[in-house]
């Protein structure tokens, strides 16, 4: 959990409890509180509080973060953090999610379900290239400013209905290639086991 100027321990801790409630999380006193320390510039990994918990897996089953932006802010480490999920069965929940909605949940326990990791893959994609259009546009305003330029560039608007539907078609693609690949193996396990039976 990290703060910043706007957004108060507590606030995150009662959103982070909320979320937890609703899914059936009980904390137990565990939390990993890395205050002043940035996702952008630091892995979930290498945070102090965070990864210490991270290197303990067997000792959960669930990971809540506030927001997205609280957790990861490059595809680096989302793809990380995915993989870790996957690896070690872990639930990753993010109390709050698109616009203020309810909870986001990437349920990475169950192995074979293909569904957890492309809607967290394309979250995260949505999450860098709104960050990245961001610092574009915002790069970009400076400038005329201090050419003393007119502000040609408009404040950025973000649209969630939009946002939905690239993650839907994300997930479909990321969903086909797992079923792809999940045929695959099968097909070559029963010709195997065909050819063994012979």
């Amino acid at each position: 959990m990290l703060t910043d100027e706007t957004t108060s321990v507590d606030r995150q801790r009662d959103a982070d409890d909320r979320a937890a409630a609703a899914l059936g999380i009980d904390f137990d006193g565990r939390e990993a509180c890395d205050l002043d320390v940035s996702a952008s510039k630091t892995s979930p990994f290498d945070r102090p509080d965070l990864g210490e918990w991270l290197r303990k897996p067997a000792e959960y089953d669930a990971i809540v973060f506030w927001r997205f932006d609280r957790a990861i802010r490059s595809m680096a480490d989302m793809s990380k953090l995915a993989e870790w999920a996957r690896e070690h069965g872990i639930m990753i929940v993010f109390a709050e999610g698109l616009g203020g909605s309810g909870p986001m949940v990437f349920d990475f326990r169950n192995r074979v379900d293909p569904v957890a990791e492309p809607w967290f893959v394309a979250f995260a994609e949505y999450r860098a290239g709104r960050e990245k259009r961001r610092h574009i546009l915002d790069a970009a305003q400076a400038a005329q400013r201090v050419l003393g330029e007119v502000i040609t560039i408009s404040e950025q608007r973000w649209y969630d209905s939009r946002l939905l539907e690239e993650i839907v078609e994300l997930a479909n693609a990321k969903a086909t290639e797992i079923g792809g690949e999940y045929d695959r193996e099968l097909s070559a396990e029963r010709d195997a086991y065909v050819k063994g039976t012979d």
